[in-house]
């Protein structure tokens, strides 16, 4: 523990729904060892400050455009780049107002993280271990990344170089009983004593290679409606419409699709009161984990180990180890009946 009072403190968050699901053991540590203490957030988008609302984690919530960045803005030029130095500076004055006592970045330090920590003029500052030597002295302490463990761990790490003792827990959310109880009374008129399915078919934009192939979720809709008399409903954000629509154009069938319609919090809340939810790895795989959903996860290439879902209920489908001699990706080495058999080996478990 620090030898100060800690009165503020800051983290950057530069991530989206599914990290920062996994960052909630991190904030609930952090809380109970520092609860007197202001914890703000910088972000970068705002459905994580509705994702934590309620959550009682985050006293102040800092939202930090990056759209303009030479990273994120493809067509960067001089008028983006005097958006993005002006941001920069706005964040700058932002971070040294904060007066943090500790500041805390769950991944490795760069240039622009560099100058926060430095603009913060903390006194203890924490961020994951580079390969730049000189950026890793900035911190006051630089922790090595483990490997063979889940990205979990890799954030209670950041709490161990200050000697506090850390209570292992697996991410899980807060929801309000009264909007658990509307949507569990809702689901059985829909569903009129049906087992209710929720299936996420999408994920990042930006990570659209994770996407089991559309015609694959067709497939597997068609037979749980129609074989096997589940309810069977499309969640998903904004970056989920494209694959979402393309599903309902395919399939003749109606079927129940919630695709950007309800706020985080509502999605997070209807997924608890499903029997079963089948996901793509993404950030929606991870709320549904968070809100104890039994899940059937399909990987492709992404780190089973790092991002599985962290609930005992759960089956996952790692397409790399699957056909290993065949040239399709690993995603679409998994087969509608794969999933099929998945969900009848869940059903077995309950039975049991």
């Amino acid at each position: 523990m620090a030898k100060y009072p800690i009165n503020n403190i800051l983290l950057f968050n530069p991530y989206g729904i599914g990290n920062t699901i996994l960052l909630i053991p991190f904030l609930r540590n952090l809380r109970d060892h520092y609860p007197d203490a202001k914890i703000q957030m910088v972000i970068t988008q705002r459905v994580v400050e509705d994702l934590l609302e309620g959550q009682d984690l985050i006293d102040i919530f800092c939202h930090y455009e990056n759209s303009s960045s030479p990273k994120k803005n493809r067509s960067f030029n001089i008028s983006n780049l005097k958006r993005y130095l002006s941001r920069i500076s706005k964040l700058m004055v932002w971070v040294k107002r904060s007066a943090a006592d500790i500041v805390f970045i769950p991944e490795q330090l760069t240039w622009k993280t560099a100058l926060f920590i430095l603009g913060s003029r903390a006194r203890l500052s924490v961020c994951q271990k580079g390969d730049n030597w000189f950026l890793d002295k900035i911190p006051s302490h630089s922790v090595s990344v483990r490997d063979g463990v889940h990205e979990v761990e890799w954030w209670l790490d950041l709490l161990r170089p200050l000697e506090n003792d850390v209570r292992q827990m697996r991410p899980s959310l807060v929801l309000s009983k009264e909007n658990k109880n509307y949507w569990a009374e809702r689901y059985f008129k829909m569903g009129k004593g049906r087992k209710i399915i929720g299936i996420h078919p999408g994920c990042s934009n930006a990570l659209h290679e994770k996407r089991w192939p559309v015609d694959r979720y067709c497939t597997l809709i068609k037979a749980l409606k129609e074989k096997m008399g589940f309810f069977p409903i499309v969640f998903g954000g904004p970056d989920d419409i494209d694959v979402s629509d393309a599903i309902m154009q395919k399939l003749k069938i109606k079927f129940m699709n919630y695709t950007n319609r309800l706020s985080i919090l509502d999605t997070a809340t209807a997924v608890s009161q499903c029997d079963l939810f089948i996901s793509n790895d993404s950030g929606l795989m991870h709320v549904a984990a968070s809100v104890g959903t039994p899940i059937i996860a399909l990987f492709g290439d992404t780190n089973v180990t790092k991002n599985s879902p962290l609930i005992t209920d759960s089956v996952v489908l790692d397409g790399g180890k699957m056909n290993s001699g065949s040239k399709l990706k690993a995603i679409d080495r998994i087969t509608s009946e794969d999933v099929l058999a998945a969900i009848k080996l869940i059903q077995n478990r309950k039975s049991a």
